[in-house]
Parts: C-alpha cells; structure tokens; sequence
C-alpha cells in the first residue's frame, strides 16, 4: 500500500510540474490561458460530480440488494 501511495503522490507532483511547465511555454495569451484552464476544469469538475452520482447510485442499489437478500 505504501508504494501505491507514493507512486500516485510521485505522478501527481509530476503532473502539477508538467502542467506549470506547458503553462509557462504555451504561445496563447494569460488570459486566453486561463480561460482555457477554467473550461478544463470546469469540465473536469462535471465530470467527477457525474461518476460520484453514478457510483452512488450503483452502490445503493448494491446495497439495497444485499439487504433485501438477507432477509
């Protein structure tokens, strides 16, 4: 469990490095730039909130069927 903790610690810092690098070279303007970032993320944050909602449904009904099996 420890070397998958550090090993997504490791890509996520790499990733955060990456990132200001490509920031920092990109030809676009700043505030091109971050207009380009907020839709990512805006994006991105869509995108969690729809697979939470999802999951959550799926393990409710999991639960739901574990609970009515039981019984």
């Amino acid at each position: 469990m420890k070397k998958i903790s550090r090993f997504i610690f490791g890509a996520a810092i790499g990733g955060f490095i990456g990132s200001a690098i490509v920031i920092l070279l990109t030809p676009e303007s700043g505030s091109e730039t971050r207009a380009a970032i907020s839709a990512r993320l805006e994006n991105l944050v869509t995108q969690i909130k729809t697979s939470v909602d999802e999951k959550r449904e799926e393990l409710l009904k999991e639960f739901e069927s574990y609970k009515n099996s039981s019984v």
